[in-house]
C-alpha cells in the first residue's frame, strides 16, 4: 500500500465518499425511525383521533365530553391523556415573544415518563380552574429568554398578562407534541412551554367543540388494532346518543406512525439510493485492484512457486483490502460528520425527531460494518483472481500479457455494466423526483408572493376581550402601516395561503335545503378590505369587501370559483343568498366570487371557500399582509415597531415574506429532490470513472494491437471507432439492465410524485440518453489517446 500512495489515495478517497455519504443517511434513519421513542415502553403508546369522512376528517381532534365517555367506556387503555397545542405571549419588562406550547393533562409527562431536569411536573391539583398557573419551561427558552437563571424555579412569569409560576425546566431536545399533529398539517413548530390543562365545568360538557389531541397507552399484551375495534363500538354508540358526533368514527394510530409514517417511505428510498452508490464505489475499487493484480501476476506468481498457498495468498490481499477499507471508512466517518452539520441545514421542519440526529456508538457501529463489508465486497474478486496465477505464463520473462487469460477483462467489464446500471436508476430515480418538483414550483398559488410580507398577531383574551376592542385595533395597525413609505397596500387576514392552516364551518344555499345526511363545509376566512388586491389574488365576478361592510351593514360573502362551479354551475352566484354557521347560522349575500388560492398546500386540490368581511365577524389573532415598492424585509423593524407602538407587550411571530412562503411550502418536496439528485450525480460521476479505467486499460492491454491496426494502414479515425465502440457496448447493457430495474423500483416512490409518472416517458428516454453520453465522453480520453499510438513503438512493446 505504501508502496503505491497515489493508489491508495485514490481507493481511500473513492470509498470515503460512498461510505460518508451512507453514514450521513443512516445517523437521519437512525435517529428517525431505527431508535426507539424517548418515553416509556413506546410501543404501547398511540394516538386516537376521531374521523368524519363526509367532513373530509381523516384525523380530526376530540372534543372533552367525547374525552370523558371514552375514559369512562373503554377498557384498551392504562391512561388517555389530552393536550392542545397553543401559542402564548410572554411578556417580560423589556419586550414580549409569541412562544409556541401546549396546554396539557398533568398526568401526561408520568405517561411518557419524561421528567424535568429542573423542579417537577404537573401535580393532579393542578388540573382545576384557578390552580393552574403554573408553566413547565423548555430548556431552550430558558437559555434564551432566562439566561438559564438556576434559581427560575419557583420565580413567576407573565403569559398572556397573566401571572404563572415555574415549576420546571425540561430536558434539551424535548419538544413534544411536535409531529403529532393530524395528517396534513405543516405546523412543525417546536413548543417551548408547557401549562396544566385545566378544564371549566362548561367546557366539560362541550360535544361539538373539538380541539383537544388525545394520546393513550395501551393495557399491556392488547394491539391498536384491537382498541380500534373496541373504540368503533364506543363510537358508534356515542353517534346514536348525539347529534353532534353524527357519522364521527374513531381511529387509533400507534405514535411511531404517527410520527414518522409520512416520511418513512422517503428515508428508505434513500437509504436504499445511497447503497447503490456504496455499491458503484465498491465496483470501481474492485476495478482498480483487478488492474493492480494484473500488474503483480509476476509476484503472486512467484509466491505460489515458492509454496505460498492460494488460501494464505486470498488472506494476504483481503488483508490489503480490508486495511484500505478501514481507512475509506475513517475518511467517510470524518466526511460524515461535517455533512451531517450541512445536512441539518438544509432538513425541513416537516422531517419529525430532527432534533435527535447525531453521529452515536450506533451510527459508528455501521459505518465500521459498512466498512467491512465494503472491503470483502471490493476484495474478494481481485483475491480470487490474483491467486489463479498461471505459473507457467506468468515466469516467461517476455511473456506478454497477465498470463490470467481474459477473465479478469469479463469481470471488469461485468463491474462496469452493473456500475452503469445502479446508476441509471439512481438518475432516474432522481429525475423523477426533480420533474415532480419542477410541477410542484409551477403550480399557480392563486396569489402574487412578490415584494409580500406578513406577521401574524394574536391579541390576549385578557385585554382585548370584546369584537369591538379586536377591530379597533386591527383598524387602527393598518392604518398605520398604509402610511409607511413604500407600503403599497395593506391588509388583514386570519388564514394565509399556503400556511396548512384552515378553518371549516357549515353553510346552506337558500332555497337549496341540503339533505339532511349532507353536511356542506367550506373554508372560513375572515378578511380585511383590499385584501384580495393586496395579496394579487384576482376577482372574477362582483365586488371587493369595503369599509362600509362593518358590523351593522348587511352580512355579506365572498366565495372562491371552486364552491361557485360547484353549487352554482351556469349561473352567476352574485347576489344569491348563503347561510354560514359560525355559532347562530347567518344569512350572507354573495357579492364576489376570487380566484382559487392554494391555502393547504400546492398539492391539495382547492377546496371551497368562504370569505367574511373582518369587521362583521373580529378574531383575536390575525395575520397583517403587505406589499411594498421595495425589499419586503426592510419593512419589518418598522412593522414591529408599529405593533409595539400600539401596545409595547403585544409581539409578532411567524414574520414571513411571500418569497418564504413559497419556498416553505415545498420544502420537503426540495430536499427529496437535492438529495437523491445529489446521489445520482455521485453515481453518474463514479460510473463514469469506472467506465474511464476499463476504457484506459484496455487502450493499454490493447497498445501492440493497436499497433499493428495502423501499421497495416487502419486510420485514426478507426482506432477512435474501435474503443469508443467498446465503451459504448458497455454502457448500452447497462443501461438495458437498469431501465429495467427501474420499471421496478420506481413504483416505491410513487407517492413522492406530484403530477408525474413513475414511468415518466420524458425521463426514461432523456436519462438513458445522457448516461450513454457520459459514457462515450469517458470513453473518448482513452479513445483519443490510443490514436496518438506510434505504430513504431507499439510493435516493440514488450
Amino acid at each position: 500500500m505504501l508502496e503505491k500512495p497515489g493508489f491508495s489515495v485514490v481507493v481511500i478517497l473513492t470509498l470515503a465518499v460512498g461510505i460518508g455519504a451512507n453514514t450521513g443517511i443512516f445517523c437521519i434513519v437512525n435517529a428517525v425511525l431505527i431508535r426507539p421513542l424517548p418515553f416509556r415502553e413506546p410501543d404501547r403508546l398511540v394516538m386516537i383521533w376521531e374521523t368524519n369522512w363526509g367532513k373530509g376528517v381523516s384525523q380530526g381532534h376530540v372534543s372533552p365530553a367525547n374525552l370523558i365517555d371514552w375514559r369512562d367506556q373503554s377498557q384498551a387503555f392504562d391512561q388517555l391523556e389530552a393536550f392542545d397545542t397553543t401559542v402564548f405571549t410572554v411578556i417580560r419588562s423589556d419586550e414580549a415573544e409569541r412562544v409556541s406550547g401546549s396546554r396539557v393533562s398533568p398526568e401526561l409527562f408520568r405517561m411518557l415518563d419524561v421528567d424535568p431536569v429542573r423542579g417537577r411536573i404537573f401535580s393532579a391539583d393542578e388540573a382545576q380552574p384557578g390552580q393552574d398557573q403554573v408553566a413547565i419551561i423548555g430548556h431552550g427558552l430558558w437559555q434564551r429568554l432566562y439566561s438559564s437563571d438556576p434559581d427560575i424555579i419557583g420565580k413567576t412569569i407573565r403569559l398572556d398578562n397573566k401571572s404563572y409560576e415555574v415549576i420546571g425546566v425540561m430536558p434539551p431536545g424535548f419538544d413534544f407534541p411536535k409531529s403529532l399533529e393530524p395528517a396534513g398539517s405543516t405546523n412543525t413548530t417546536r413548543p417551548e412551554l408547557w401549562t396544566p390543562l385545566a378544564l371549566r365545568d362548561d367546557e366539560l360538557s362541550l360535544r361539538g367543540a373539538r380541539y383537544l389531541s388525545i394520546i393513550g397507552r395501551l393495557k399491556p399484551a392488547l394491539t391498536a388494532p384491537q382498541a380500534q375495534a373496541q373504540m368503533e363500538l364506543i363510537a358508534r354508540e356515542l353517534e346514536q346518543r348525539f347529534q353532534e358526533n353524527q357519522g364521527y368514527t374513531i381511529t387509533v394510530m400507534p405514535l411511531y406512525e404517527q410520527i414518522v409514517g409520512r416520511v418513512r417511505t422517503a428515508l428508505f428510498i434513500f437509504l436504499g439510493a445511497i447503497s447503490f452508490v456504496l455499491l458503484i464505489a465498491c465496483a470501481n475499487v474492485a476495478n482498480l485492484l483487478l488492474a493492480r493484480a494484473s500488474a503483480r501476476h509476476k509476484e503472486m506468481a512467484i509466491r505460489l512457486a515458492l509454496g505460498c498457498t492460494r488460501a494464505r495468498l486470498i488472506r494476504q490481499l483481503l488483508t490489503e483490502s480490508m486495511l484500505l477499507a478501514i481507512l475509506g471508512g475513517i475518511a467517510g466517518y470524518l466526511l460524515a460528520m461535517w455533512g451531517i452539520g450541512l445536512i441539518l441545514t438544509s432538513l425541513p421542519e416537516a422531517i419529525p425527531r430532527s432534533g435527535e440526529i447525531r453521529l452515536d456508538a450506533q451510527v459508528f457501529g455501521f459505518t465500521l460494518g459498512i466498512s467491512i463489508l465494503s472491503g470483502l465486497l471490493f476484495g474478494i474478486i481481485p483475491a480470487l483472481h490474483a491467486s489463479r496465477s498461471n505459473l507457467n505464463e506468468s515466469l516467461k520473462e517476455g511473456g506478454r500479457g497477465s498470463g490470467q487469460g481474459s477473465s479478469p477483462d469479463r469481470t471488469r467489464n461485468i463491474l462496469v455494466v452493473s456500475e452503469v446500471a445502479l446508476a441509471l436508476v439512481l438518475l432516474i430515480g432522481g429525475g423523477l423526483l426533480i420533474r415532480s418538483f419542477v410541477r410542484l414550483t409551477s403550480v399557480p398559488p392563486g396569489f402574487d408572493p412578490e415584494n409580500l410580507v406578513a406577521m401574524r398577531v394574536a391579541l390576549p383574551a385578557s385585554k382585548y376581550g370584546q369584537p369591538h376592542q379586536k377591530g379597533s385595533f386591527f383598524k387602527q395597525l393598518i392604518e398605520r402601516v398604509e402610511s409607511l413609505p413604500n407600503v403599497r397596500s395593506v391588509a388583514a387576514t386570519t388564514n394565509l395561503p399556503l400556511s396548512g392552516t384552515n378553518m371549516s364551518f357549515r353553510f346552506m344555499i337558500e332555497g337549496r335545503p341540503a339533505p339532511p345526511s349532507e353536511i356542506l363545509l367550506a373554508q372560513y376566512h375572515a378578511v380585511s378590505p383590499n385584501y384580495f388586491g393586496a395579496m394579487g389574488i384576482p376577482l372574477l365576478q362582483g365586488r371587493d369587501f369595503t369599509e362600509r361592510d362593518t358590523e351593522t351593514a348587511p352580512a355579506v360573502v365572498i366565495i372562491n370559483e371552486t364552491l361557485a362551479r360547484r353549487f352554482f354551475p351556469g349561473e352567476d352566484p352574485v347576489g344569491k343568498q348563503i347561510k354560514v354557521t359560525y355559532g347562530k347560522p347567518v344569512p350572507r349575500e354573495i357579492v364576489g366570487v376570487i380566484k382559487d388560492v392554494k391555502h393547504k398546500s400546492l398539492e391539495a386540490n382547492s377546496q371551497e371557500e368562504l370569505y367574511i368581511p373582518y369587521f362583521q365577524n373580529p378574531w383575536a389573532f390575525m395575520t397583517l399582509v403587505a406589499r411594498t415598492d421595495s425589499a419586503p424585509e426592510n419593512l419589518v423593524a418598522a412593522l414591529k415597531s408599529e405593533v409595539r407602538a400600539m401596545d409595547k407587550d403585544q409581539p409578532v411571530d411567524s414574520i414571513k415574506t411571500g418569497e418564504q412562503l413559497l419556498s416553505a411550502s415545498v420544502s420537503r418536496s426540495r430536499f427529496y429532490a437535492q438529495v437523491l439528485g445529489a446521489f445520482a450525480a455521485i453515481a453518474v460521476i463514479l460510473a463514469a470513472l469506472g467506465i474511464y479505467g476499463v476504457i484506459s486499460y484496455s487502450v493499454l492491454q490493447r497498445t501492440h494491437e493497436v499497433g499493428v491496426r495502423m501499421a497495416l494502414g487502419a486510420r485514426r479515425e478507426d482506432v477512435m471507432i474501435l474503443i469508443l465502440k467498446q465503451g459504448l457496448v458497455l454502457a448500452l447493457v447497462g443501461v438495458a439492465i437498469g431501465l429495467t430495474a427501474a420499471f421496478g423500483l420506481t413504483r416505491l416512490m410513487s407517492n413522492l410524485l406530484f403530477d408525474v409518472s413513475r414511468t415518466d416517458a420524458f425521463t426514461f428516454m432523456l436519462v438513458p440518453l445522457l448516461l450513454v453520453g457520459v459514457a462515450l465522453i469517458a470513453s473518448y480520453i482513452p479513445a483519443r489517446r490510443a490514436t496518438k499510438v506510434d505504430p513504431m513503438i507499439a510493435l516493440r512493446y514488450e
